[in-house]
């Protein structure tokens, strides 16, 4: 009578101790303190310059109805229906070159297109001084719609690469707000300009050309303020151990983002177009 071999008893997984367990995310390289730092230190760098940007923007955008109270209309001869039409060229060149404007910000960095954008509308802005008919104004206002149109999208999508979807919200709600203060703040320098007596150009002229050139000035400094991605290298405004961090953080949502031109997003710029 031959000998049966007896069957080993079965070991289940989840009796067993030693079973590598699946399913664990590995520790964070940092601790939970130095990331908090980093978003504090984020914040009082990177986000009150996009928020000075957008308060920027706001002023340049809304200057011409302060222009219109301190002399504009009789100066170039502009009536009601020619100041409408001129407000709405600014949206008409927003909407016609915010998708290209969006094309851009794939190929372009959006820490420079950011920077390139806010030098086209700033330079925009100053020229509206040189209009001497509503013809003139309505072109201005197109073209400064035109370098405005990417702008907000583009700040929304370069703090995507500083902050966690779960910190956006937060940022985003508070460089938007600088469009409230731009309306107090562009109100006190119309004041001013307007009660300032013996210059060389009327005071419409002297209030686009106050609010515009440091637009541009602002505009060159963000090449040089405002960091490019993170994987570019690190930035003079944070360590070696915060730009670890920062790359740490961004590759736990981002291994599979596409960074390029899909045909799909061409033909859709194509479509839209025609």
């Amino acid at each position: 009578m031959s000998n049966i071999p007896k069957e080993e008893p079965c070991l289940h997984l989840e009796n067993d101790t030693e079973a590598p367990m699946a399913n664990v995310e590995a520790p964070l390289p940092f601790s939970p303190e130095a990331e908090k730092r980093l978003v504090r230190k984020l914040d009082r760098t990177i986000l009150p310059w996009v928020m000075l940007l957008y308060l920027l923007s706001y002023i340049d955008r809304s200057n011409m109805g302060n222009a219109r109270n301190i002399g504009l209309e009789e100066d170039i001869g502009l009536s009601s229906v020619q100041y409408q039409i001129a407000s709405a060229s600014f949206y008409i060149g927003t909407v016609l070159f915010g998708t290209i404007g969006g094309l851009m910000l794939k190929v372009v960095k959006p820490s420079t297109w950011l920077g390139i954008c806010a030098v086209g509308w700033g330079a925009v802005s100053t020229l509206q001084a040189t209009c001497t008919n509503p013809g003139g104004l309505i072109a201005v206002r197109f073209f400064l719609g035109v370098f405005e149109a990417s702008f907000a999208p583009g700040c929304a999508l370069y703090l995507s690469f500083w902050y966690l979807k779960s910190e956006l919200s937060l940022r985003i709600a508070a460089y938007a707000g600088m469009s409230a203060l731009s309306g107090v703040l562009s109100g006190i320098i119309a004041y001013g300009v307007g009660r300032a007596n013996d210059m060389a150009i009327t005071s419409w002229q002297a209030l686009f050309i106050v609010e515009g050139i440091p637009t541009v000035a602002v505009g060159v400094a963000t090449f040089w303020m405002l960091p490019r991605r993170p994987e570019s290298g690190k930035s003079f405004w944070f360590t070696e151990k915060e730009h670890q961090i920062i790359l740490s953080r961004r590759s736990r949502f981002t291994k599979n983002a596409d960074t390029g031109i899909s045909m799909a997003q061409v033909k859709a710029w194509v479509d839209f177009s025609l």
